[in-house]
């Protein structure tokens, strides 16, 4: 549900309403001390916490990518990485993959064509 507050220009708020029609900013209930600390701290809540810090991984090969991801899905499972995180890390080890796929492709293609000149 939409906030129901109405700006000075006459448009409606965008933001999720709580259950009482407005959002935690134009909410009545809530005291404008309160409101103004969450103006000041921002988007602190939603920090990504890594917890302790993961080791550094090779990705050079596809086993190196199957021993990341082996990795990841356990910190998450264990509850010791964000899975906004993990999402990440995920993203970039299908990226790294195709990579190493298309320098194997080119390697090969390489070396046959050197096969072929002979």
């Amino acid at each position: 549900m939409q906030c129901k507050y109405i700006k000075e220009g006459g448009e409606r708020c965008k933001a999720n309403a709580m259950s009482n029609g407005y959002c935690y900013l134009h909410n009545p209930d809530i005291p404008e001390e309160d409101k103004q600390l969450a103006r000041v701290k921002g988007g602190e809540n939603n920090a990504i916490l890594i917890g302790e810090l993961m080791e550094e991984s090779k990705v050079r090969t596809s086993k190196d990518i199957v021993i990341l991801m082996e990795s990841v899905i356990n910190k998450v499972k264990q509850g010791v990485l964000d899975i906004r995180v993990a999402n990440t890390i995920g993203y970039l080890a299908g990226v790294s993959q195709k990579a190493i796929r298309d320098v194997e492709v080119e390697d090969r293609l390489k070396r046959i064509e050197e096969l072929v000149k002979d």
